[in-house]
């Protein structure tokens, strides 16, 4: 994920601000766009983030209520960015700080297995939805 940041430049916020339906919502990924991430909630968002974490990490029923008041805390914590009419950068900033705070978290709540799987699915998303969004 460093390499997709660093890379990424003033670019980073859509990016950032993008990743968590596009790593939450496969299906859905090619037709969502910056006006539907504004229009969801942090509920909505929250919840897709959960069950795609439910599914692919097998979280266990205490790391499911772990992981779903954290999914919801940051997507809470990322709303007033969505919205904001700051730069990109400061935006993109913004959420990079946001991102490394909860993956810390996760980090304490998810075994280094489900850890490491979720680093490589963020990874693998961020890089399909800069594809998208660069093209």
């Amino acid at each position: 994920m460093k390499n997709i940041l660093s890379k990424a430049g003033y670019g980073l916020a859509p990016i950032l601000l993008l990743l968590p339906i596009l790593f939450s919502a496969p299906a859905k990924a090619q037709t969502m766009d910056a006006a539907a991430l504004k229009k969801s909630t942090p509920q909505q968002r929250a919840d897709w983030q959960n069950k795609m974490m439910k599914e692919d990490l097998k979280l266990t029923d205490a790391q499911y209520q772990q992981v779903s008041k954290l999914n919801l805390e940051y997507a809470q914590k990322m709303q007033p960015l969505l919205t904001s009419t700051d730069s990109k950068f400061s935006k993109g900033m913004k959420a990079r700080s946001l991102m490394k705070e909860k993956d810390a978290k996760l980090q304490d709540i998810l075994s280094d297995e489900q850890y490491e799987t979720y680093k490589k699915i963020v990874k693998e998303k961020g890089q399909e939805l800069k594809k998208v969004i660069m093209d």
